[in-house]
This record gives structure tokens, sequence and C-alpha cells, in this order.
């Protein structure tokens, strides 16, 4: 059996048991949504909620039913259940795994939510959110609660390692406003005597990435085969199903130009001339990339300032390993040779700040900040007190951290400042005015 690693998002499903909203999980291929549902099975069969009916739409058989006849959904759970659905007495969990997959099906979850919601309750999984938001504000608008899965996070990783009773750390407490220093430190005095451990953890996420089948094989030629196999999965499968691809060695070849941009600013003028493709054409491409959830698009922070700022969006891989993959680059020495490991450690610190800011009630949004005269942030979180997360594969803060951060302290009257990179401990220090958090990768979740 394949090991189970516990998910932050397990307690979102579960908290939402009893509410009458259809939970949709939505997220990349291969984070792990099919894993979470089927541990969220067990938790309901050992709890004795009510019966299940699990439904995989990468079934063939169930899927050419279903579009045969949408219909046919009714009658599948009817059959499973052994009576009419107006008869039923006991709580009844339908669970549709890549519901995208049969578009015509959402007409029906709509009209059993509506008819049978005292007593059923349906859960949703899609792994592109261009096919479920189209079918959510089309037919479902009103009646769902959704949620967006990433890859693992280090607070999970270090959760299976038994380092840590809870997979959420300090990450969630900057993004939810919550920040506090005393529990930082008694979170970094909790697992100060595993740091070692820890730093292999990260270093094995800066290269493999953070997709759950490739973390825990423990061969790294078996790492390599998952992610090779990812890529020629989603390219050939996820993707060709696709009808607005078109051309699918046009996408294949914006899919590899954009991997040498990773971590940097997204200029689809370049990128069309480059591959004498059409802007639209390769807006297109990133477009469906973006749905598919296979990119982030990083807007640059906004707040009429008095300066020249860069407008475009920066992009970033969901998963470095997928990058270093079609890189090539499979050491850590290799990420420095090429110049690449700030732009992973970047990721690394995005995905555990992305892994937080989907789920909020109030969503923040993630921006950066750059000017034509090369000022930068990393990252703005941009929320009612704005936060300000500068990342450094150092042991020390550069010069060029201490110009941007003093270049652009004039636009915040209010904000706090995380410099994440290769430090020893936490701590704050007091410097030109500023409080800083110096926080060490290894504690950053």
């Amino acid at each position: 059996m394949a090991k189970l690693i516990q998910r932050k998002l397990m307690d979102n499903l579960i908290g939402g048991l009893d509410k009458k909203f259809i939970s949709i999980l939505v997220g990349p291929r291969q984070v792990g949504k099919t894993t979470l549902l089927k541990m969220l099975i067990q938790e309901i069969e050992k709890k004795g909620y009510g019966k299940i009916i699990y439904l995989n739409l990468d079934d063939i058989n169930i899927r050419t039913r279903l579009s045969q006849d949408p219909v046919e959904l009714r009658r599948e759970i009817e059959r499973r259940m052994g009576e009419p659905l107006v008869r039923i007495k006991e709580k009844l969990f339908l669970i549709v795994d890549e519901a995208q997959k049969v578009p015509s099906i959402f007409e029906q979850v709509k009209i059993i939510h509506d008819d049978f919601s005292e007593k059923v309750k349906i859960f949703l999984s899609g792994s592109s959110s261009m096919d479920i938001q189209r079918n959510v504000s089309e037919t479902l608008a009103g009646r769902v609660r959704i949620y967006r899965m990433t890859g693992l996070s280090l607070g999970e990783i270090l959760k299976d390692a038994g380092f840590l009773s809870s997979p959420r750390g300090i990450v969630k407490d900057i993004v939810s406003g919550n920040f506090s220093i005393f529990k930082a430190k008694k979170l970094q005095s909790q697992i100060w005597p595993h740091r070692d451990s820890i730093n292999i953890f990260t270093e094995k996420l800066l290269l493999f990435g953070s997709l759950p089948g490739v973390y825990i094989q423990s061969e790294e030629e078996e790492r390599w085969f998952i992610l090779r196999d990812y890529i020629s999965i989603y390219l050939e499968k996820d993707i060709r199903s696709l009808s607005q691809i078109g051309n699918l060695d046009q996408f294949q070849r914006v899919y590899s130009s954009l991997m040498f941009q990773n971590g940097g600013m997204l200029n689809i003028n370049n990128i069309a001339s480059d591959l004498n493709m059409s802007r639209d054409t390769v807006r297109k491409y990133i477009d469906i990339m973006h749905s598919s959830f296979l990119i982030y698009k990083i807007r640059s922070f906004s707040r009429k300032l008095k300066t020249r700022l860069t407008k475009a969006f920066k992009l970033y891989f969901f998963d470095q390993g997928i990058v270093n993959h079609t890189l090539r680059l499979t050491s850590i020495e290799a990420l420095k040779s090429a110049q690449k490991l700030g732009t992973a450690a970047e990721t690394l610190v995005l995905n555990e700040v992305t892994s937080e800011v989907f789920n909020l009630p109030l969503p923040l949004e993630i921006c950066y900040l750059r000017d034509y005269q090369g000022h930068e942030l990393d990252f703005v979180l941009k929320g009612e007190k704005d936060s300000i997360i500068e990342v450094t594969t150092s042991q020390k803060i550069g010069k060029d951290k201490w110009r941007n951060l003093n270049y652009f302290k004039q636009y915040f009257k209010e904000v706090n400042i995380f410099i994440v990179g290769n430090f020893e401990e936490f701590r704050q220090i007091e410097k030109e005015g500023k409080t800083l958090f110096i926080v060490p990768i290894w504690l950053w979740f």
C-alpha cells in the first residue's frame, strides 16, 4: 500500500462534512487529490458518518456511461444504494473524482444537491481550473466551496517524519495576519534538534520538487523517472484532451521556453518572436498552463506608487522538480552553477505561502515589486497589513536586499518584513528604522 501523508486540507474537508455546500477540491495532477479523498473516505468510515459512493471519472467505463447520458449519475447512485434517493434515510457522501472530464454531469450534480442536500453531501475534484470554474459559474454558482491543493509543504513532511504534531507553522500565522514572535521561537525550539534532517528535506524539495509520488521514493533515479513520466503524461494526456490546444507541438515549444524563464518576468512578445508564433497563440497556451495549475502568474504590486514600476507578470512553475528535470539540473551544485538555486528557493517559499493563502476565507494577493531601475522585492502579501518576503540563499542579508528595502520603505505605512534564507536561527533585528524577522528556510512552513 502506498504511503499516506497527512495533508493540511484534511481539516478543511472534515470541517465541511456537515455543511450543505458542495466541496470542490482542485489542484495540479498528482499532488494527492485522489489520495486525500480516499483518506477522507477512511475517516468517514471510521467515524460511521454514513454511506459513501466514490466515482473516479478517470475510469473510461464510468466516464463513457455518464458522457452518453448524464442522468446515469443518479441511476448509478441508486443502484449502489439499493434504493431511490427519495427514500434514503442515512447520510450519503457522494465523491466524484476528476469531475471536469464529464462537464454534462454538473447539471445533475446541481439537481441532486438542490433536492437532497439534507441527506447528500457532494465532493468533486478536478485538475483544470478553467473547466471547473466554467461549470461552477454556469451551473453551481452559490452552491460550492473550492479548496485548492498544492504539492507537499515542508510542514506536512515534518509531520510525516514525526518531528511535529501539526503540519502548520508560522506561514499560516503570517498570511492570516496573526504572526507571533513567541510562537515562532517556540516552534523553533521544538524542531531545533532535527535541523540537519530538516535541511536534507529542504534540499530534496529544492531539487526534486514537492510531488508526493516523488517525495516517497528513496531512490534518486526513480524520482527522475517519475518526473519524466509526469511531464509526458501532462503534455500527451491531459493537454492533448483540451480541444483549445490546437497545435500540440507549438504548445510544447512554449512550455519549454517558459522553463528557462522560471522565476523571471513574463514577456509574451519576446516568446512569440523567438518561437515565430502570434502573441495570441502564446497567451492562450500560457493561460491553459495557468488554468491547469502548472504555473503561477505573480502580479505586480500596485498602490499609486510615485515611481515607474514593471507591470508584467512574474512566472513560476508550481513544482521545481519539473523545471530541474527539463533543464537537466540534477544536483544542488548544478543549480548553483546555473544560477538557478535562488529561483528554486523562491519557488519553495512561494509554495509554502500558496498552500495557506489559497484556502483563506479572505485570500491575500501575492505580488512582487520591481521598478525599471532594478529595485525589487521578491514577494509582497497584499492584505489588511502587508508583508514583504525576501528570499536569499546566503547566510547574511546582502547589500542589494537592504538597498531594495530602503528604496521601497516609503510606500508601506505598516508592514512585516521577513527575510528567508540559509540562516542558522530565527531572530528579530532592528536596522535603519525597520524591524526584520530573519527566518531560516528550515523554519519556513
